[in-house]
């Protein structure tokens, strides 16, 4: 069996920020990526589970470990779902435009969601920064 190496201080800050690794995804998500692609890699998958699941069997440390990775997958993947699916509504909403009638308002006026764009910004904005 291989030796676990001791936690250290910078192994343990990498499980402290999951929003910076959720942006990093969301800006290959941006830059054309497939969010199902990006899940997937977010993800663990099942097979690594049911080995890390056997590992954790035979050297007990381990678990806490690997519950710890999971954790921090999860919650990388919630946090990019909720961007993605932030980014979604924003658009549907941007595609909207509503023209009223010039006789209910005295002109043809055209509302779009013009700031979609600085409130998706905003949104994310605030995922992603720690708290």
């Amino acid at each position: 069996m291989f030796p676990v190496p001791a936690a250290t201080d910078d192994s343990q800050r990498d499980f402290e920020l999951p929003q910076r690794e959720a942006a990093f995804f969301y800006g290959l998500f941006l830059r054309g990526h497939s969010a199902e692609e990006l899940r997937r890699d977010i993800e663990v998958p099942p097979a690594v589970l049911a080995k890390w699941h056997r590992e954790a069997e035979r050297e007990p440390g381990l678990r806490s470990v690997f519950e710890r990775i999971v954790e921090y997958r999860r919650h990388v993947l919630a946090i990019f779902e909720a961007l993605v699916g932030y980014d979604a509504r924003i658009h549907r909403c941007s595609n909207l435009s509503f023209l009223p009638s010039s006789s209910i308002f005295g002109s043809s006026t055209a509302f779009t969601a013009s700031s979609s764009s600085a409130a998706s910004n905003s949104f994310a904005s605030s995922l992603i920064s720690p708290h």
